[in-house]
């Protein structure tokens, strides 16, 4: 079982599905901002058959991540595009995880 949260912040003109093209236009500016948490208790695989299997993971792994997206136009349908992204993953005890 994962569970996973994902959030993000868009400025105004940012595109719409449908509103295509999908280019800034001369000096427009666009800013995205979104982050993700997922927790990870169980994994699903394979075993050495090819079969289906599930293992626990102990206490768990979590992982978070922050993304910064900007796009510039800087002429028709061309952009300039910034995108910082920030991920962290940690297993929630010490020493060897399953």
């Amino acid at each position: 079982m994962a569970l996973a949260l994902s959030c993000g912040l868009a400025a105004p003109g940012a595109a719409h599905a449908g509103s295509g093209p999908w280019v800034q236009g001369p000096g427009a500016l666009s800013v995205y901002a979104g982050g993700e948490y997922q927790r990870i208790n169980e994994l699903a695989g394979r075993d050495g058959l090819g079969d289906p299997s599930v293992i626990a993971v102990d206490d768990g792994i979590e992982t978070t991540g922050l993304k910064l997206i900007a796009s510039y136009g800087l002429v028709e349908r061309v952009e300039l595009e910034l995108d910082l992204p920030w991920s962290h993953a940690q297993a929630n005890r010490p020493g060897p995880v399953c």
